[in-house]
């Protein structure tokens, strides 16, 4: 459904809602289940706009194309299946997209957890996007937390880095003695553009 369609239906929950308010004599169940069905409607309809206007991921994309270039530079003798972006979905590029568009602005979580409909999650995939270089400064002022993408630019170096020993430390087949050959060669690159 599109956002027009929810945001239709999220009015009609809120007027229900408004109604049930105004109702002196209501029964406290029928205003709680007025109350729930509002609040899933209103979730359901901002998810919709968010993902409307600010699920394109060409952003995320550049950014990851970007880093995965640094890491085939900076350590040519890592296999290449070390040297891939993993794990970013559609919620980081929605996040990306709406701090991007509010570059160097204070976005409380609350605005971020919009974005998903996920009250659990959206402010780790927030942090996340720190693992591909990017400045998300986070502050909690008043018990409101608070995240700020300072620069559309990545540390590619620094991504390159963390994520290439992510992904080695993350195979489990991997034997010991090539766990640590490997990591020993991108850490020995630390503070240059690659790896000699």
């Amino acid at each position: 459904m599109s956002w027009e369609h929810k945001r239709a239906r999220a009015l009609e929950a809120v007027q229900l809602l408004g109604h049930l308010l105004r109702d002196a004599e209501v029964d406290e169940r029928r205003l709680t289940l007025g109350y729930l069905d509002a609040k899933r409607e209103l979730a359901a309809a901002f998810e919709t706009l968010a993902k409307e206007t600010y699920a394109d991921d060409r952003e995320i994309s550049r950014v990851k194309h970007e880093i995965e270039v640094q890491m085939r530079r900076s350590y040519p003798a890592i296999p290449l299946k070390y040297l891939q972006v993993k794990r970013f979905y559609a919620v980081h590029a929605l996040i990306l997209n709406y701090l991007s568009a509010r570059l160097n602005e204070e976005i409380a979580a609350d605005e971020l957890r919009l974005l998903s409909g996920d009250a659990v999650h959206t402010e780790r995939r927030a942090r996340e996007l720190r693992d591909l270089g990017l400045n998300v400064v986070t502050r909690e002022s008043g018990g409101v937390a608070t995240y700020r993408l300072t620069t559309l630019s990545a540390n590619l170096q620094e991504a390159a880095e963390g994520l290439t020993l992510k992904n080695i430390n993350a195979d489990a087949r991997l034997p010991r003695c090539e766990r640590e050959a490997f990591v020993a060669h991108v850490l020995s690159g630390r503070g240059g553009g690659g790896v000699a």
